[in-house]
């Protein structure tokens, strides 16, 4: 009898494997190639790391590299080229959330890419390659500094999903796990708090439908959620990662949720927020209340109030024309002073000239005579006022304007003005802009 349980058990844990395996690889897509956990360096002759489809690789910044290899693995487990920054690796997870590409967040998933960033520059990217039914996850990894010897081309890294610093050396700062991969997220120990994953039985995959009944195996129905993000949260068209962005919704944001559907083995609520109509991952959410205390929130900045002053008319012609702002200078002011001419000819002022980092356009004297834009589709929320899909100069000469109450702004345009996030739109949310533009903020 004994010969014959020890003969069972590798039979079971193949099966279990190959289940665990088959279902990843169905929520990657039609489109992907069957998944299977890298635990070995690439070969050479492998397309996705050693040729121009990865361009880490033409540029001279092949394996080993961070970067390079975790590019190259998220287009060997898709199939289709990612949408990830081709700089430096600290840079990997600002850029996703200035873009909105994928999904992110703190919470480990199957194919995730965790990204550190290190004090005073430089970062490392690795990608989740498993996670068992403890919480134990497994990290795929290659390095730059293998070239002197420092570490193996390709190396494994080992964390627990509670981790808030899987597997990096203790002076990393772990910015959080990209969402490349359209896997579901595995919760250990569901019973518990979800954040932190303490404790641990069996992984459980989230499910759920839209007919809001509460039964076993269902987390989450019909309600008032409240998003629980470190920062943001992706709205997209439809039911998982695979649709098109639509905004973004701060952590914190009560938001009705009418309909609840599965996608894969991942539940989306189907809500509002904000004047934009959209779907959230519910894993990311908390359930506060029926749909019948739901009260939209009005969180729109108001701009900064100024005062016009006055100027003493004079009979001399003004050889120059007067600034309607004040210029930046190296303390940002609390509140812009706009100065506004008399109806008599103004005195001849010349503005004077001080020299910062990033110096911001002047203001129109006239204003604006177009419209808002009625197309939002591209836009990517805070930072991209004209909503067309890039944060740039034009956004904060746009910040400019509503401070100086120019031009024809849409509410939600106003509220992405906001860049530094205090409640109101200030001269401070243009030089942070164009600060974060020219690379001083990421």
């Amino acid at each position: 009898m004994k010969k014959k349980l020890i003969k069972r058990v590798p039979a079971i844990t193949l099966v279990i494997v190959m289940m665990f395996v088959t279902i990843f690889a169905t929520s990657v897509g039609a489109s992907a190639l069957s998944y299977t956990v890298r635990t070995s360096m690439p070969d050479t002759s492998n397309k996705y790391y050693y040729s121009d489809l990865n361009p880490f690789y033409p540029a001279g910044y092949g394996l080993p590299n961070c970067t390079a290899y975790a590019f190259g693995r998220i287009y060997e487990i898709t199939g289709k080229r990612p949408n990830l920054s081709t700089g430096n690796a600290e840079n990997w997870y600002p850029y996703n959330q200035a873009y909105g590409y994928y999904d992110y967040g703190q919470t480990p998933r199957l194919g995730a890419i965790a990204c550190w960033a290190y004090p005073g520059g430089g970062g490392h990217v690795a990608v989740v390659e498993s996670i068992d039914s403890d919480g134990n996850m497994m990290l795929s990894n290659s390095a730059w500094s293998a070239r002197y010897g420092s570490c193996e081309p390709f190396y494994l890294t080992y964390a627990h999903v509670s981790d808030s610093n899987p597997g990096g050396s203790s002076w990393w700062t772990f910015q959080g796990y990209i969402y490349a991969v359209d896997s579901p997220e595995v919760i250990v120990n569901p019973g518990g708090n979800q954040g932190g994953n303490q404790g641990g039985t069996n992984p459980v995959i989230i499910d759920g439908d839209d007919d809001g009944e509460t039964t076993p195996g269902k987390t989450y129905s019909k309600g008032v959620y409240q998003v629980q993000v470190d920062d943001y949260l992706n709205m997209r068209t439809g039911a998982g990662t695979k649709y098109g962005f639509v905004t973004k919704v701060p952590n914190g944001a009560k938001i009705p949720v009418t309909a609840v559907k599965k996608s894969g083995s991942e539940s989306w609520g189907e809500t509002s927020y904000d004047g934009w109509d959209g779907w959230v991952s519910l894993a990311y959410c908390k359930y506060i209340g029926d749909l019948s205390t739901y009260v939209e929130e009005t969180t729109a900045p108001a701009t900064e109030p100024t005062e016009p002053t006055t100027v003493a008319p004079t009979t001399q012609a003004p050889t120059t024309q007067p600034p309607t702002t004040r210029p930046v200078d190296a303390v940002v002011p609390d509140e812009p002073v706009i100065t506004k001419p008399v109806a008599t000819e103004p005195v001849e002022t010349t503005a004077p000239v001080v020299t910062v980092p990033t110096t911001a356009p002047e203001v129109p004297t006239t204003p604006v005579t177009t419209t808002a834009p009625q197309d939002f589709s591209k836009g990517i929320g805070v930072g991209d006022i004209n909503a067309d899909g890039r944060i740039d100069i034009t956004d904060a000469t746009c910040i400019q304007q509503v401070i100086a109450g120019l031009g024809n702004f849409d509410p939600r345009q106003v509220k992405w003005c906001d860049f530094d996030f205090d409640g109101k739109v200030t001269i401070s949310d243009a030089t942070r802009l164009q600060k974060y533009i020219s690379g001083i903020y990421s």
